[in-house]
């Protein structure tokens, strides 16, 4: 009778030991394989991307042997890759924007540059890489042109990375910057390794335009990217002047001892089945922060202020309340005074299909939407201050189930407009 041995080599008396034995090496080894895979995604990740930019490199210089068709072929490819390559550092520089409390003018110009920066990224390098940077990129060659994208790919790629964890740890804007920064030193070393091949692409271009009409044309493109930037600028600082100035009229309509009624309820939503219920009703908090919610309270139900607004940021204001012994604090766009001839609750608008009802818009470019979801395409945009017919009864959005949707006709445009976007006139 020969040894008893397992995989490992150890010599047993019985089968049954082998087997165990056996059975916990292979173990151990599927332990290592677990690991062995984790690392290779890690890897990947880490690694994947910069390889998938050399291969890009790599068939990007290809393309250009097709001539004038390669060169507005691979300007299509520069118009995805510069927005490709910026939009991460300005998000996070519009992340660390949004909760933070600006003044109108700072928000204007720093809106209109993140906004200028990323227009400029879609105009600039696109028109001048068809005018100018073509004939460097073919003279450079599919090989090297390659090896110079996987290299620059490392500078953003790896300051991405860094970026994502810095925002983590500390903040977006300091995310931001440093995403910007590594993406400055790839363009750097981009430009110093083909500023040899630029110099002689120069000397001999492809595409015989004279130099002041290139010039002209990057110019326009440069001045519809500030453009650009500035009107969006304008729209968002005058969108969040109407907005607390609404919402400061709001919580002005509230003082300490009055009684107030629910008249914009949203849907409940149950954490613990992770889904709204098909009840409504208004939030009742620990806090001005939102933290933990105490209770509902029914559609229509009375409560008692008891104190004033309070700004809770942004343009969101609360007012301490009492509910049957229930103390806490509501957001004031879900109330409304008791007695006040408020019109735009949910009941307005429940049963106005027969009577002719017209309702007037109270925010500012807002849209009429093709069917009842306000994540959907639209018909067209109004004001604020327009009048509208109503055509039949609120019913649910189907894009965002707590809000409502309210079916409206302007100008021979029909569709459905958000229930807080509009009051009866």
């Amino acid at each position: 009778m020969g040894e008893l041995r397992d995989f490992e080599g150890n010599v047993h008396l019985h089968e049954k030991d082998v087997h165990e034995a056996n059975l916990k090496s292979g173990g151990s080894g599927g332990g290592g394989a677990m690991g062995a895979a984790g690392g290779g995604l890690v890897l990947i990740f880490i690694f994947g991307p910069i390889l998938l930019a050399k291969l890009v490199g790599f068939l990007w210089g290809l393309l250009l042997k097709l001539g004038f068709v390669g060169r507005i072929l691979t300007t299509f490819l520069m118009l995805a890759a510069g927005p490709f390559i910026m939009s991460f550092p300005l998000l996070l520089l519009g992340a660390s924007m949004s909760g933070t409390q600006l003044n109108p003018l700072t928000n204007l110009i720093l809106t209109s540059i993140i906004w200028g920066l990323f227009a400029a990224s879609v105009f600039i390098p696109t028109t001048w890489y068809f005018l100018w940077h073509y004939d460097t990129v073919k003279l450079i060659g599919a090989t090297n042109f390659s090896e110079i994208i996987k290299k620059f790919a490392q500078f953003f790629w790896f300051g991405f990375i860094a970026a994502g964890i810095i925002s983590l740890v500390m903040n977006a804007t300091i995310g931001g910057f440093v995403s910007i920064g590594a993406c400055i030193a790839g363009f750097i070393y981009y430009f110093k390794e083909t500023s040899e091949h630029n110099r002689i692409a120069r000397a001999n271009p492809s595409l015989r335009i004279p130099s002041i009409v290139k010039l002209i044309v990057m110019l326009v493109m440069v001045g519809l990217s500030v453009s650009f930037g500035v009107a969006v600028g304008v729209d968002q600082v005058t969108s969040k002047k109407e907005s607390k100035e609404r919402g400061i009229a709001t919580a002005a309509q509230f003082s300490e001892g009055m009684t107030a009624v629910v008249l914009y309820p949203i849907q409940i939503y149950d954490p613990s089945r992770g889904r709204y219920t098909g009840e409504y009703g208004a939030p009742v908090v620990t806090d001005i922060n939102d933290t933990t919610i105490l209770k509902y309270i029914n559609d229509k139900d009375t409560l008692r202020i008891t104190g004033e607004p309070i700004n809770s940021g942004a343009n969101s204001w609360m007012v301490s309340v009492e509910h049957q012994g229930t103390r806490g604090y509501i957001n004031t766009k879900y109330i409304s005074p008791l007695g006040k001839d408020i019109t735009g609750g949910l009941d307005t608008f429940k049963a106005a299909k027969n009577e002719n009802v017209s309702a007037v818009v109270t925010a500012r470019n807002t849209m009429i939407y093709t069917s009842r979801g306000s994540l959907g395409s639209y018909v067209k945009k109004v004001n604020r201050n327009t009048i509208l017919t109503v055509t039949g009864e609120a019913v649910t959005d189907v894009s965002f189930s707590q809000y409502f949707m309210v079916p409206v006709e302007h100008e021979g445009a029909k569709g459905f407009i958000r229930l807080d976007h509009i009051r009866r006139k």
